[in-house]
């Protein structure tokens, strides 16, 4: 879940870049989290994103006689589930031009994905925060002297901040919730709340939630629940007929939201599927499809955010068959 909030700071630093397999080489990583926990949530999903790129890579390349290999087959299968693009006949000789540009510029941005986890890029813990929890902001009201918002230098109040919002703060609530563990030099964190009030990871919440703007990312309690999502890669039924919400996991929703997070354009945000964000494996393949229910390589696919889950978790599941979750989704009007 992705939302276009700000941080709220008084003062800037001089960013530098990171290395590392760590988490806390790529965010400011809050107290609430286990950070050996999530360490193994960035390693699991850096094993995702490679496999994804390579798999991309493949299906580019491909040819006729390459089909008739597994890996390459759950290749195919994970695009067209997650991209719209097809499975094409045994016989071809690859992809249409148009399903090879779907096919390349999912590859384009799995590598912003890639260099960010593996190398850093477009990532800073200078400027980026992960919590695990939400119990240590404080929410607040109270009138503030004049600061400056993300990396504008323009001095407002709180109160003109809100005056100034698009859209309004919902019913009228008019506050912040404060992040007392850290700041950006001397001044304290803010997040705009999205929540009327209620806690960011609180019983309203997703279990995955980004402030792309401000550079903050939630990987509420929800998901790290062993049965909402299988917690690591090696939990993973490798073989055989499994369905969608037996292989969802916490590495692939960490992917969901690193795609929110990074500067992608056009921006990846949480596409719609019948009224309903386009989560899962079920949704995202109708996504990809045209009125007589063809994968049409629609670009739409790019731009939601679980789309990348998707793909990466079935492209890497080469010896398992993955089919679809029950449709939840409200039916069509």
């Amino acid at each position: 879940m992705r939302y276009s909030s700000l941080i709220i700071v008084t003062g800037l630093a001089n960013w530098a870049l990171a290395a590392g397999p760590a988490m806390s080489d790529r965010f400011t990583v809050s107290s609430t989290c286990d950070t050996a926990k999530l360490d193994a949530v960035l390693t699991d999903a850096i094993t995702l994103t490679n496999n994804a790129v390579a798999a991309l890579q493949a299906l580019i390349g491909f040819k006729g006689w390459l089909f008739s290999s597994t890996g390459t087959g759950s290749f195919a299968s994970a695009a067209e589930a997650a991209f719209g693009v097809g499975v094409p006949d045994t016989l071809s000789f690859g992809y249409s031009v148009k399903d090879k540009t779907q096919l390349q510029n999912a590859l384009d941005n799995y590598k912003i994905l890639q260099n960010a986890l593996v190398s850093g890029i477009k990532l800073n813990p200078a400027r980026h925060w992960l919590f695990c929890d939400s119990s240590k902001l404080q929410w607040t009201t109270a009138r503030l002297p004049p600061f400056h918002i993300s990396h504008q230098l323009l001095q407002i109040t709180i109160e003109q901040f809100f005056a100034n919002s698009k859209p309004k703060p919902v019913k009228g609530v008019k506050g912040l919730w404060k992040d007392p563990e850290h700041k950006i030099g001397t001044q304290y964190i803010f997040v705009r709340d999205e929540y009327n009030g209620g806690p960011i990871c609180g019983p309203k919440a997703a279990e995955g939630i980004t402030f792309q703007a401000a550079g903050t990312m939630f990987l509420c309690p929800k998901a790290w629940v062993p049965t909402n999502y299988k917690q690591t890669l090696s939990a993973l039924p490798r073989t055989g007929r499994t369905t969608w919400d037996d292989v969802r996991n916490l590495p692939g929703v960490f992917i969901h939201e690193m795609m929110h997070m990074l500067p992608i354009k056009p921006h990846i945000t949480d596409e719609y599927y019948r009224g309903d964000r386009a989560y899962g494996q079920l949704r995202t393949l109708n996504l990809g499809l045209d009125t007589d229910g063809f994968p049409n390589a629609n670009p739409t696919c790019l731009t939601n955010a679980d789309s990348y889950h998707v793909f990466a978790t079935i492209a890497y599941l080469t010896s398992a068959k993955v089919v679809p979750e029950e449709d939840k989704a409200k039916p069509a009007s």
